[in-house]
C-alpha cells in the first residue's frame, strides 16, 4: 500500500498553516514541505545546504544554427516567464560547436532586471532592465566538436517578465554556429 503525504496546489498550501511534523507534496511545484506549527504552508525541505534542485530547468529539444551574423537572435526554446519582486539564481549552458576552428559567441540575456553575470573567463556582465551581454571569450579549437559554456549569475526581477536567451556569432563569419539540444536554461528561486 503507498503512502500519501497531504497534498494540493501551491495556492493550497500557502492558505493552511500544517502541523508540526506534517508532511505536504505541491502537485503543481513538485515540493516537498514539512510542517512546524506556526509556519504557513510549513518549511521547504532543502537539499542540506545549497541550491537544490532548480525551481524551472528548460533544455533545448533541438540544434539551432546560425550563419553570418553577429546580431544577437532570441534561442527558440531556452526563456522562461518570472514573478516580479524576486531573486533568482540563473545558469546558462550553453552547448555549442562552428563548422571552423575559430569562432568565438556571444550570449545576452534580456530582461527587466537587475544584476550580474559571469563568463567563464570570470568578468561580470551587467543586467540593468534591458540586455546583458556575456561574451564567452573563448575560441573553439577544433572545428565541429562541441563545447560546454556555463554562464551564471543572479538577477532580481523589478516586474514580471519572460528571461529570454539570445546569441550569435561574435563577429561576422560565413562559419556556422550551432546551439545543440540538451543546453539548459537553470533558475533557482532565492527570495
Amino acid at each position: 500500500m503507498p503512502l500519501k503525504f497531504r497534498r494540493g496546489t501551491e495556492a493550497n498550501r500557502t492558505s493552511i498553516t500544517p502541523a508540526e511534523g506534517e508532511p505536504i507534496f505541491t502537485t503543481d511545484e513538485k515540493k516537498l514541505y514539512i510542517g512546524d506549527g506556526t509556519t504557513a504552508g510549513g518549511v521547504a525541505v532543502g537539499g542540506g545546504g545549497g541550491l537544490g534542485a532548480p525551481t524551472y530547468v528548460v533544455t533545448k529539444t533541438a540544434d539551432e544554427t546560425v550563419t553570418n551574423s553577429n546580431t544577437l537572435q532570441n534561442d527558440d526554446e531556452l526563456s522562461q516567464a518570472l514573478e516580479a519582486n524576486k531573486t533568482y539564481w540563473i545558469e546558462i549552458r550553453i552547448v555549442t560547436s562552428s563548422s571552423t576552428t575559430s569562432c568565438n559567441m556571444r550570449v545576452g540575456i534580456n530582461g527587466n532586471s537587475e544584476g550580474f553575470f559571469g563568463n567563464p573567463s570570470g568578468i561580470p556582465t551587467s543586467l540593468m532592465n534591458g540586455v546583458a551581454f556575456a561574451s564567452t571569450g573563448q575560441t573553439l579549437t577544433n572545428a565541429n566538436v562541441v563545447t560546454r559554456y556555463p554562464i551564471g549569475g543572479a538577477i532580481k526581477t523589478t516586474s514580471a517578465y519572460t528571461l529570454q536567451i539570445m546569441w550569435a556569432q561574435s563577429t561576422v563569419a560565413t562559419n556556422t554556429q550551432t546551439v545543440h539540444k540538451g543546453s539548459q536554461l537553470l533558475i533557482w528561486e532565492l527570495a
